[in-house]
């Protein structure tokens, strides 16, 4: 496990932890409006996957494919 300190790029899993934020706020806006614990819940449960997802996997330090078609190869522009 690795904690990005000073990485100014989004982190891995950003579509997925997005996601469940936003299901967990409505889990939860709806668990509070009708009075369920359960729901309420659940919804803390979804908002903590979402918070451990920022420490797994895909810390970003691959190196790119020398393969991978890009506009920079070794530092040069193939343009030119």
């Amino acid at each position: 496990m690795r904690i990005r300190r000073n990485d100014s790029g989004p982190g891995p899993h950003l579509e997925w932890r997005v996601r469940l934020l936003g299901g967990g706020a409505i889990l939860a806006l709806a668990g509070i409006w009708a009075d369920l614990p359960w729901l309420i819940n659940g919804a803390i449960a979804m908002l903590l996957i979402g918070f451990a997802l920022r420490f797994i996997g895909g810390d970003g330090d691959e190196a790119p494919d020398a393969d991978e078609d890009g506009p920079w190869d070794g530092g040069h522009h193939r343009g030119t």
